[in-house]
């Protein structure tokens, strides 16, 4: 008998089976002129992506989400606090990245989920430079108005860009 069973308690947690077909074929060896049989079995599997949108996407866009709280603390009376923010959100992410990257296989190849970490990184670092850049020109220009604005406009800025860049880079990735 060949095939696979779809029995109720054969299961791949990660995977759906969507089909298999298996042969049995005959070659030809030349060199000691014999006949031998060849068995294939193919398996055509989807991945349950649920997993990684639950247990990874979503943590990360909190963690990105919390290190932006920083544009809502007011900056002349704040700096400790933003970059305590800033650097913790960083470094959860790191650390969560850690625990996620062991259990993914080690790949060659830029795959959809690294590119989205990837941008939640670069936006960590942009949002703690978006802040000592306000307190540097708080502290050595004397603008609190300028800088206030400048707070303002980093709330709406770094989401909509978060937004396009990862729009981006998840459609080059369903395209390609």
């Amino acid at each position: 008998m060949t095939g696979y069973s779809k029995d109720s308690f054969v299961s791949l947690s990660e995977w759906q089976i969507l089909d298999g077909k298996s042969t049995v074929t005959s070659n030809n060896f030349e060199l000691e002129n014999k006949t031998y049989s060849r068995y294939t079995f193919e398996l055509n599997l989807k991945r349950n992506y649920q997993f990684y949108l639950f247990k990874v996407f979503s943590p990360l866009l909190l963690i990105t989400l919390l290190s932006w709280a920083t544009f809502w603390i007011d900056a002349n009376t704040a700096f400790t606090t933003q970059m305590s923010v800033g650097m913790t959100s960083t470094l959860t992410a790191i650390t969560f990245n850690f625990t996620v990257a062991n259990a993914l296989p080690r790949l060659s190849y830029m795959t959809l989920l690294d590119a989205y970490i990837f941008i939640c990184y670069i936006f960590f670092f942009l949002s703690i430079q978006a802040n000592v850049t306000v307190h540097f020109l708080l502290k050595n220009h004397k603008k609190p108005d300028f800088t206030a604005g400048m707070m303002q406009m980093f709330r709406w800025i770094f989401p909509l860009a978060f937004i396009l860049c990862q729009g981006v880079v998840m459609t080059i990735f369903w395209l390609s």
